[in-house]
Parts: C-alpha cells; sequence; structure tokens
C-alpha cells in the first residue's frame, strides 16, 4: 500500500517537475544566447554550432534549474493532493503524515546525487568547452565579417583597410593597416591580398599578406625602414573581445579536484583570500544540488498549511524560497571568501538555514494533525 503511495505521489511531482524544467531551461538558454548574440549570431556560426554550444551549456543549466525546478513541483503536487482532500482521505485511512514526505524526499536524493555528478565533471568541463568554442566561433565571425572600407574598427591601436573584397569569400585586395600598439614604434603595413585566418592560437587572430611591404618609424627623428615581402603573418590580439563575450566563470570550469589545488597553489603563495575563493567554490558543487533535499523539507509543509487558497501562491512561496536562498547562498559566499566563516560552513549556510525552517514547519504540520 505504501509502495502505491509513494509511486503516486512521485508521479505527481515528476510531471510538473519536468515541465518546470524544461521551461527554465529553454529560458536560461535564451538569456545565455541574447548576452551573447553578437558573437552567436554571426557570419560565422552555422546550426550546428548552436547545437554544441547548447550540449555543452546544458549540464550547467540543468545543474541552475533543478533545484527550483523541483521546489515548485513539490508544491504544485503536495498542494493539489491538500486541495483536493486526499491527504485528509490518507489520515482517515490510518496512514502517517509521514508517509506524505517519503516520496518526495527521496526523490530529492536522487536529484541532489545526479547535481553532485553533473559538478563533479560533466558541468566544468561543458563549461571549458563553451569558452573555447565560442571563441573560435568570435574569431570566425571576424573572418567573415571582412568588407570594403574599414572592417575591423574594433581592434585596440588597430584600423584595418580592405579596398575590395572577393564575393564568397574571406579574401580581399589591397589592403591597408595601421599598427600604433607601440607609440614608440608605429607600423604601416600595404599589400595587395590578404586573408583572414580565423585558427590563430588561443586569442589570436592570423592575418596572412601577400606582396606587399612595411613601413616602421621608430619615434620622431628616428630612422624611417621599408620592408617588402612576398608572403608575411600578422598576428592580432582580439583577448579584448573575447573577455566581453565570455561565458561563465573561470572557477566554474575548474572540477573539484582543479579547484583543490588551485587553493593549495594560492595559499602557497600567501594569497589566503584567492585560497578561500576556491575553496567555498568547491564546497558549493556537493551543497547546492542538496538544495532539493532541504527544499522538499519545507514545500510539504508550506503546501499542507494552504488547503484550499489559490494554487498561485504556490508559485509566489517557490519564488520567495528561492530568493531567500539565493540570498543566504551569496551571504555565504561572501562569509566564507571574507575568512568569517569556515568554507564548509559558508557553502551549506542556505542549506542548514532552510533545512532548520523545514523541521519547524514540519513539527508545526504533525501537531496540528495530531
Amino acid at each position: 500500500m505504501m509502495r502505491r503511495i509513494d509511486r503516486y505521489i512521485i508521479g505527481e511531482i515528476l510531471a510538473p517537475f519536468l515541465a518546470a524544467l524544461a521551461f527554465l531551461f529553454t529560458l536560461l538558454f535564451a538569456m545565455q544566447m541574447l548576452k551573447g548574440i553578437e558573437v552567436m549570431f554571426g557570419s560565422g556560426v552555422r546550426p550546428f554550432d548552436l547545437a554544441r554550444v547548447a550540449g555543452y551549456l546544458a549540464p550547467h543549466f540543468l545543474a541552475m534549474a533543478t533545484p527550483v525546478s523541483f521546489l515548485f513541483a513539490v508544491m504544485l503536487a503536495i498542494g493539489r493532493l491538500s486541495e483536493d482532500r486526499e491527504t485528509t482521505a490518507l489520515a482517515a485511512s490510518g496512514i502517517s503524515p509521514w508517509s506524505l514526505w517519503v516520496a518526495p524526499v527521496a526523490l530529492a536524493l536522487v536529484i541532489a546525487a545526479i547535481g553532485i555528478g553533473l559538478g563533479f565533471g560533466p558541468e566544468p568541463r561543458g563549461l571549458s568547452s563553451v569558452r573555447l568554442h565560442v571563441n573560435e566561433l568570435i574569431k570566425r565571425n571576424m573572418a567573415g565579417d571582412v568588407k570594403p572600407g574599414v572592417f575591423y574598427d574594433t581592434l585596440k591601436d588597430i584600423t584595418l583597410y580592405a579596398q575590395g573584397v572577393l564575393p564568397d569569400s574571406r579574401e580581399f585586395r589591397n589592403v591597408l593597416i595601421a599598427d600604433e600598439r607601440d607609440p614608440e614604434a608605429s607600423m604601416l603595413v600595404l599589400a595587395r591580398g590578404g586573408l583572414v585566418n580565423p585558427r590563430g592560437g588561443g586569442s589570436m587572430l592570423e592575418l596572412l599578406l601577400t606582396n606587399g611591404e612595411i613601413h616602421r618609424a621608430s619615434g620622431p627623428g628616428q630612422d624611417y625602414a621599408v620592408v617588402t615581402f612576398q608572403d608575411g603573418a600578422l598576428d592580432l590580439q582580439v583577448d579584448e573581445m573575447l573577455r566581453k563575450n565570455r561565458f561563465g566563470l573561470p572557477k566554474e570550469e575548474l572540477t573539484p579536484g582543479e579547484l583543490q589545488q588551485a587553493a593549495a597553489e594560492a595559499r602557497a603563495e600567501g594569497n589566503h583570500r584567492e585560497a578561500r575563493i576556491f575553496e567555498v567554490a568547491r564546497r558549493k558543487r556537493v551543497a547546492a544540488p542538496l538544495a532539493s533535499v532541504v527544499f522538499a523539507l519545507c514545500a510539504v509543509p508550506l503546501a499542507l498549511g494552504r488547503r484550499q487558497r489559490s494554487r498561485g501562491l504556490g508559485a509566489v512561496a517557490t519564488l520567495l524560497a528561492y530568493i531567500g536562498y539565493y540570498v543566504l547562498g551569496r551571504a555565504g559566499d561572501v562569509l566564507g571568501e571574507a575568512g568569517r566563516l569556515p568554507p564548509m560552513l559558508a557553502a551549506h549556510l542556505p542549506n542548514l538555514v532552510f533545512l532548520v525552517v523545514g523541521v519547524l514547519l514540519v513539527r508545526r504540520i504533525l501537531k496540528a494533525e495530531g
């Protein structure tokens, strides 16, 4: 009998949970695409690139959306049971109120285990991969945006001009490059032809030039040199654009083992604040997924206490609870990084607070039922 009840409650939770998870995942992905709209909808991006970015970001977005989706699903499912008087019928049948917590908490533990697994490998690896892929897309977009006239005016201290561009090609003719990155030794490059190669290493964009000459002045009153060349290559730094369109944070791209190593290295260098930042981030790989468990403890009594009120209150309670959890999480980060709380306690601060609130709510419901 109890197993059938548990399966029934799990079925009631799973449907809204999956629906909410799909909605939040889509919303997060759309927001990320809008954040990087200049990159993701550039001339060098293909549909397959969007699919790859979505795949790389999937573990991170799932980890972000799962706890709040589960909280909403439990509030909705248990609230419906309460509103339809099914909980009253269960109590009349001699079934303990504790039975309503078994299925949500068991499901929350499974979801938390999956979240921890994502945080120990797929999530940081996915964020690292998306950063590298987006960097290549930025350079590919720049390579595909070659137009007659001043086609790269966003690169710091560099102006590139092309008189003409071959149709359906990144090749251009009669190019002029004014390089003023070094004020003491400005450089002017003239070439008959050129080609942008986006496959330069790291934050480099390679410009291949043919049949040209380099004019270089070392400073006022200094010698003026002219060098001719048949084939040449000029590396352009695009790290400013890469930073502008960065996806994710560096510490989120590290596995727990790498975070521990980074913390040890920072501590050895005497940078204790940075070491604490890495330590808090490492502890949160376990603490954040456990939010589903404490949410289950709080959601069941909140839903039972709703009775015949509007179901919209469940959505409001979900939003307020998640905002409270987020605020506590940020407070824990600040206190942990400042050294006012141990990293373990700082990472689990919102879980501990919600655990206490959940226990108090459970006691109140059990007292009312008794």
